[in-house]
């Protein structure tokens, strides 16, 4: 039971991320998310956008891209790796985001394809 439970946490959460980076993409079309591959070895050059710093709309995709950094990093899914894949010629074009987490003997996977 604490197993099922510890797993559905985890869906919860990968959920929660998928949803934060439709949305991200979402408010930010025609971008350049396509590509974005993520895991604990990545390295993400800090990027600030708000209060005194101009930010335009390639930089709010680095912003973006290390905000998704910061959650590999915080351990609260194993192992976490992050995968975005634009499939058209169109900014308005489906996107696929793919999450893998977890350990050798309990991988686990969320898929997630929308439209922004």
């Amino acid at each position: 039971g604490l197993r099922a439970s510890n797993s559905a946490q985890d869906h919860t959460l990968a959920t929660l991320l998928a949803q934060d980076i439709a949305g991200r993409i979402h408010a930010n079309p025609g971008s350049g998310y396509n590509g974005i591959n993520l895991d604990g070895a990545s390295s993400v050059t800090p990027v600030t956008c708000g209060a005194g710093s101009e930010c335009d709309s390639s930089t709010l995709r680095g912003y973006d891209e290390y905000q998704w950094k910061q959650a590999i990093d915080r351990p609260l899914l194993a192992n976490l790796q992050l995968k975005i894949e634009h499939f058209g010629t169109d900014p308005d074009d489906f996107y696929t985001v793919t999450l893998n987490w977890g350990n050798a003997d309990n991988q686990q996977s969320l898929i997630a394809s929308f439209a922004p």
